[in-house]
């Protein structure tokens, strides 16, 4: 992240909201009623709690209060299995650069971290029936990956702080949650290869983790 340039302009955030989120919230809300219910209410009950559904957690997070400070060569799929750590020599080395853009901003980077870290998705990835209910008025999934402890990934938020010269860490955590759920937001329908009840609760991740910082 050494070379950067420092980003003054809402576009930044307006235009990855208009290209790669509210595309594909206008094609999965049209997908099943489910999808539809999580997307458009005013709120949503899973796992009898109430939360703001997705389009509305996002108009009362206010995208622009997630907007970068500077824009960077990124990794782009910055996850735990892309880090390579030689524990006889104390060496990192970063694999899978392909998805690297040239410029952009590195909180994806921290959302894809946050991702392997904050929401265990190594484990829930591969568990089956994520989805317990599908009825609408009783939405049941497992929840084992909705907490979380803050003081845990200070270390890390400390280092992205110094990243973007921002001083209060809560900052750089609640953009990580950020990013880390427009990630899965993005990532519905390649979870949706594996089941349509996948598809659903990554959606439903993304509703619990924005709620959780709201």
């Amino acid at each position: 992240y050494c070379y950067r340039k420092k980003n003054t302009s809402v576009n930044f955030i307006e235009e990855f909201f208009k290209t790669k989120i509210y595309p594909k919230l206008t094609e999965f809300e049209n997908e099943c009623e489910i999808m539809n219910y999580l997307i458009n209410s005013e709120k949503v009950k899973i796992n009898g709690k109430f939360y703001y559904g997705l389009r509305n957690v996002f108009k009362k997070l206010n995208i622009h209060n997630f907007n970068t400070e500077w824009i960077n060569p990124i990794h782009g799929d910055f996850t735990l299995e892309n880090i390579l750590y030689d524990l006889d020599n104390n060496k990192i080395k970063i694999i899978d650069m392909e998805g690297s853009r040239y410029v952009d901003s590195c909180y994806f980077d921290l959302g894809k971290i946050f991702q392997s870290i904050v929401s265990k998705y190594k484990e829930w990835n591969i568990i089956e029936n994520v989805i317990i209910n599908k009825d609408i008025n009783n939405l049941s999934c497992i929840d084992q990956y909705f907490d979380y402890d803050y003081e845990e990934y200070k270390p890390i938020c400390n280092l992205f702080a110094k990243i973007m010269e921002v001083e209060d860490i809560k900052t750089i955590f609640n953009k990580g949650i950020f990013f880390m759920s427009t990630y899965f937001i993005r990532f519905v329908q390649f979870r949706r290869k594996i089941s349509d009840e996948h598809g659903i609760f990554a959606i439903i991740m993304a509703i619990v983790w924005l709620n959780n910082i709201l």
